[in-house]
C-alpha cells in the first residue's frame, strides 16, 4: 500500500497524469518468481529509453 501512496505522491509532485503507474507495484504479484530479479533492471532500461526518446523529441522540436 505504501508503494501506491509513494507513486501518487510522485505524480502529484511532478503534476503528471499517468494511470499505468499505479500498476507497477503490483507487477511482483503477476510476473513469475524467476523474472522478479530482472524487474528493477528492466524498469531502469525502459525509463532510460523513454527519457532519451522524450529528450530527443524535445530537442528536435526546438531545432525546427
Amino acid at each position: 500500500m505504501i508503494d501506491i501512496l509513494l507513486m501518487w505522491g510522485l505524480l502529484r509532485l511532478f503534476k503528471m497524469r499517468m494511470p499505468a503507474v499505479y500498476a507497477f507495484p503490483l507487477l511482483a504479484y503477476v510476473f513469475p518468481e524467476q523474472s522478479l530479479s530482472l524487474l528493477p533492471v528492466a524498469a531502469l532500461l525502459v525509463s532510460g529509453l523513454s527519457l532519451s526518446a522524450v529528450l530527443m523529441f524535445h530537442k528536435l522540436q526546438k531545432a525546427a
